[in-house]
């Protein structure tokens, strides 16, 4: 299984999402079932690390952090992924547009899955400043994508 979680430059929020999944499946033995990645709607942070606050968070729960550099979303990621993770609505509106109309039907809002929280999206620590809240609203989330993924794995 293929998961590709997106935000708007893949700096803060998708690579954040993306060393949390890692690190959770290989607590569970799943690194070899499922591929991770994250990429943005936006080309403007490509070929940049995460950004200091979401290696901060990371680093501060013990998540490796190897890896995390900011690319844009392409075309064979529509194909090739099968679960598209974006962690706001607008997010999900770019990659709507972009995706080819048969490859729709795999782009999520992060928080979609979460009781509660369905019509909610993870804000842009670029933009708040609160790394803490998009650690935790992840950490919130996370539990519910891993049984997600664990039910389409069987």
């Amino acid at each position: 299984m293929n998961v590709l979680f997106v935000c708007m430059g893949n700096i803060c929020r998708s690579p954040m999402a993306e060393a949390m999944l890692r690190d959770d499946l290989a607590k569970l033995n799943l690194s070899d079932q499922v591929t991770v990645d994250s990429a943005g709607t936006s080309s403007s942070q490509e070929g940049n690390g995460a950004h200091e606050g979401t290696i901060t968070k990371l680093v501060e729960h013990q998540i490796p952090t190897d890896g995390l550099i900011s690319r844009p979303v392409s075309y064979l990621d529509f194909i090739n992924s099968d679960l598209i993770i974006a962690m706001d609505d607008i997010n999900v509106e770019r990659l709507e547009k972009a995706a080819p109309a048969s490859k729709k039907e795999k782009i999520v809002n992060f928080l979609s899955i979460v009781p509660g929280k369905e019509t909610e999206s993870v804000p842009d620590p670029w933009i708040t400043g609160d790394f803490d809240e998009t650690y935790n609203l992840i950490s919130l989330g996370m539990p519910y994508w891993i049984d997600y993924i664990k039910a389409q794995l069987k």
